[in-house]
């Protein structure tokens, strides 16, 4: 049986069990739990969910379920008893005692998905921090973030955790344990700025200035107190570095837009020089103006009078990204539509698309466009998203039905006629 089949079986299965459970008073919840060894992540998360609906008497089963060496099955069982909220404390709690190391990960995984409204257990999880065993660790740390700012206490030993590079998993017992470290300095926000700013000036390690500005990332706009400190990383010598500076102004967001002169000085440079391929500098900078709202669309749109092939493609996506405040752009995103290289043709429909009825200017041209078989997919796709303002395709749509357009393309079809006809607009 392929993996598909036996998913919706088990989807089928559980759906039928756990509301016949319900229906019998909420007895044990054991074979559901034993389910649990499902691998599909999805159908553990269902079987999670349809868990915590069998109510009270459903949790000491979980509790017991969190003996399970395999941590996504310990994770659903986690997302199930987070649920409980307060009511699972008094279950959890002697696990953080207990000498099985599966059911004390187990339960700092669930006081981790309860989140902020367990942070009173911040004294009892702050001492796993130094065991030996690093999922535990690394659970504690998770957990750790995501209880918030209650657990500063913490941030010296993750600043110590992110001067390690992060890197992949090796194998499956490898526990990256600097990432897990970066986002959760990142969730605990605030109080972690002035370590990490202090982290960020260290020009002893690098891959703990690079962590921090991933910190930063994490926190969004909340980053914006360490702005001068991330402006100067955008300038420093080490590549990585800076490149990770520039990214980190993005994920603030429009909060840094004052920083917009000196990114796309940035680009400009990097598009400008002698290349044969896009470098990550120029990833990042663009990234950037996309995550700026419409003071980024003047430098995008510089920037792409004078790029070439590939480079077009990423301005003109974040142009997309940018959505309705980018609708100025509109002219420069009709000209693309008749490049040949049909990679910037559909990034260019896809920018319009995203602009939505603002881009209805580019409607003729679209139209145009869809005589080319090869380029009506991202023509039908951008009048849908431009919505009641391209209603003049409408007749060529139905034409394209009624001559026997058929199994992906007219439900693409069907959909932007759909959206034209109905109003329903991005």
């Amino acid at each position: 049986m392929n993996l598909v089949c036996k998913s919706l079986l088990s989807f089928l299965f559980i759906a039928i069990f756990s509301d016949q459970l319900e229906a019998q008073s909420r007895p044990s919840a054991g074979k559901l739990i034993t389910a649990l060894d499902e691998q599909d992540p999805a159908v553990q998360l269902y079987i999670s969910r349809s868990l915590s609906r069998l109510g009270d008497k459903a949790l000491p089963a979980l509790v017991a379920g969190l003996d399970n060496p395999d941590q996504a099955t310990q994770w659903a069982i986690a997302v199930a008893i987070s649920d409980y909220e307060e009511k699972a404390f008094s279950s959890l709690t002697p696990l953080l005692d207990s000498s099985n190391p599966f059911l004390k990960r187990g339960a700092i995984m669930c006081f981790g998905a309860i989140g902020k409204k367990a942070d009173s257990f911040v004294p009892k999880i702050l001492p796993n921090l130094q065991n030996p065993n690093l999922t535990i660790k690394a659970a504690s740390i998770f957990a750790l973030g995501q209880m918030g700012e209650k657990s500063a206490p913490a941030i010296p030993t993750l600043i110590e955790e992110i001067k390690n590079p992060i890197r992949g998993m090796q194998s499956p017992d490898d526990v990256p344990l600097a990432g897990v470290a970066v986002a959760a300095l990142g969730a605990i926000g605030e109080p972690a700025i002035i370590p990490l700013c202090i982290a960020l000036n260290d020009k002893s390690n690098d891959a703990l200035r690079e962590n921090a500005l991933g910190a930063f990332s994490e926190m969004g706009e909340k980053a914006l107190p360490a702005l001068p400190n991330i402006i100067e990383a955008m300038n420093d010598k080490v590549f990585v570095v800076r490149m990770r500076a520039i990214f980190t102004l993005g994920d603030i967001g429009e909060k840094a837009a004052e920083t917009i002169p000196q990114i796309r000085k940035i680009l400009m440079e990097a598009i400008g020089s002698n290349k044969s391929a896009r470098d990550d500098i120029e990833e990042a900078a663009t990234y950037a103006l996309s995550q700026m709202g419409e003071s980024g669309v003047a430098p995008l749109r510089e920037a792409l009078k004078i790029a070439k092939d590939l480079e077009k493609i990423y301005l003109l996506r974040a142009l997309g990204e940018i959505g309705p405040k980018a609708a100025v752009s509109v002219p420069d995103l009709i000209q693309e539509l008749n490049n040949p290289d049909f990679r910037i043709f559909y990034a260019a429909t896809f920018a319009l698309g995203e602009i939505g009825e603002a881009a209805s200017p580019a409607v003729p041209k679209l139209i145009e466009m869809m005589k080319d078989n090869q380029r009506t997919w991202g023509a039908v796709e951008a009048l849908g998203n431009i919505g009641p303002k391209a209603s003049a395709v409408l007749p060529r749509l139905k034409f394209l039905l009624s001559i026997g357009e058929d199994g992906q393309m007219k439900k693409h079809i069907l959909e932007a006629i759909k959206k034209i006809s109905a109003g329903d607009v991005k």
